[in-house]
């Protein structure tokens, strides 16, 4: 697509049109002006929507000479003999939406004139309170910006703090990832930029590196951690561009690895992961430049809490500092507990953060046995195969006989899992919905059940314990 700009105002806009009689695509571009338009200078874009970038910088040539446009009424530029010429050169726009408060960014594009870190300053202008790097300091702004200047690679996370919502643009040569490595300090934490023109899925965009059990990446609002065989297990999704991340290495020494150059498929991407259940805590997260994580499940009476209604929160005081929905991961990996809770805390240090759980089932909010915790920035509390425990009150609201019981993975293909803290169960069966008997046993003693013999289809796992029934229902695929 073409656009044609005044100043910052968008002032004509057209697609390519196939033409069969000259075998090509022409542009058949309308600009719109008033008189006190007239004579000022037209600045030209492309957006190419196979890529999704933006190209700030377009020469116009017509019949070979280079055009200098400027708005007049009522001209015309060319024709279908002599059409002009509309090139993109190698320099593409990157812009950052930034929240009011902190922001985690990072560039993909070089900016050789202007440097980036002028464009930066000169872009967020007013709306700029301070600019920090890991290892090169930072600025600050003031009436004006004040420290010393710093060279912004793309290899890098910064923190850009603002007073206010603003979309940053800037622009220069897209970075080529396979000349740009990123570098992870050993034994600790890293700041790293993405430098890709595309959005990938975590797996793909850290295929190139050799991750250690116990790794971390986080992003501001989501995280993963490396589970060896399991792969990455966690609530971030992709890697997108514009967004800084924060790595932590559990390699003895520092590692080098490069995103990918290109993507050999489309991915379909929501701009915002959109949650199932709108969360009954809200989080301003632009308040706070650091988190922490904790990986974590709810438990009753001794037994997790298999539902995806339940929402946990770490609060300092009645400020909510993080919140997050339990998610059954079942179907990612063979873990004790399947449904997990991957929360972000937001937050200074030595704060004292204490828990609470609202059920989204009975509108209920319950409070969290578990002593308060310290907050320290970039602490990690749990992982996927030891999560930590959020232990509910047994006289919670929550009904705790339903949740003695986990059967996992659901769907299943081959082993149903059984997790429970009955002292005996006196008999177990699987029935299917016509009530016909698959298995049943007496006292009842293991923790898994081979299904795999069974046809697809819905089935109910009844156990009954002091001539009390429970049913459980699951897909067999």
């Amino acid at each position: 697509m073409l656009a044609a700009f005044i100043g910052d105002e968008c002032v004509g806009l057209c697609s390519p049109v196939y033409v069969p009689e000259h075998n090509a695509y022409f542009t058949f571009f309308t600009v719109y002006g008033n008189s006190e338009h007239a004579g000022q200078a037209l600045t030209l874009k492309i957006w190419d929507a196979s890529t999704g970038n933006v190209y700030p910088e377009v020469e116009t040539r017509l019949r070979g000479s280079l055009q200098n446009l400027k708005f007049a009424a009522n001209a015309i530029h060319g024709d279908s003999d002599n059409p002009t010429i509309h090139n993109a050169l190698d320099v593409v726009q990157q812009t950052i939406e930034l929240g009011n408060g902190w922001n985690w960014v990072s560039f993909n594009v070089l900016g050789v004139e202007p440097p980036l870190f002028n464009q930066v300053l000169d872009h967020v202008g007013n709306a700029g309170k301070l600019l920090k790097s890991q290892s090169d300091g930072y600025i600050q702004r003031a009436t004006s910006w004040v420290g010393d200047s710093f060279m912004l690679k793309a290899n890098q996370m910064y923190l850009l703090q603002t007073n206010t919502e603003h979309s940053l643009h800037v622009k220069g040569e897209p970075i080529k990832p396979a000349s740009s490595p990123i570098t992870l300090a050993a034994n600790g934490w890293t700041w790293i930029g993405y430098t890709p023109q595309f959005t990938l899925p975590i797996n793909s965009a850290l295929a190139g590196l050799n991750p250690q059990v116990g790794d971390q990446i986080k992003g501001h609002t989501a995280y993963r951690t490396y589970m060896g065989s399991s792969g990455w297990l966690g609530n971030m999704n992709y890697m997108r561009p514009g967004e800084g991340y924060m790595y932590y290495s559990k390699n003895g020494s520092p590692q080098t690895f490069y995103y990918p150059s290109a993507t050999s498929q489309y991915y379909k991407v929501k701009r915002q992961e959109v949650p199932e259940v709108d969360k009954y805590w809200s989080t301003n997260i632009y308040k706070y430049s650091d988190n922490m994580t904790i990986t974590g499940y709810v438990e009753i009476n001794g037994a997790a809490v298999q539902s995806d209604q339940i929402e946990i929160g770490a609060f300092v005081g009645d400020e909510c500092r993080g919140s997050i929905m339990l998610k059954n991961y079942d179907n990612q990996a063979d873990l004790p507990h399947p449904y997990l809770a991957f929360l972000m805390i937001y937050g200074d240090s030595n704060q004292e953060i204490h828990f609470r759980v609202y059920s989204h089932e009975d509108g209920k909010e319950y409070p969290v046995q578990n002593d308060p915790i310290t907050y320290v920035t970039n602490q990690t509390l749990g992982n996927p195969e030891d999560p930590y425990r959020f232990i509910l009150d047994n006289l919670s609201g929550i009904d705790a006989s339903k949740n003695m019981m986990e059967i996992y993975p659901n769907p299943v293909r081959n082993i149903l899992h059984i997790n429970h803290s009955y002292s005996k169960i006196d008999v177990a069966e699987i029935t299917d919905l016509s009530g016909h008997i698959l298995f049943r046993e007496v006292d009842f003693d293991k923790n898994r059940i081979n299904v795999s013999s069974f046809p697809n289809g819905m089935y109910l796992f009844k156990i009954i314990v002091n001539d009390e029934s429970h049913v459980y229902k699951f897909m067999k695929k």
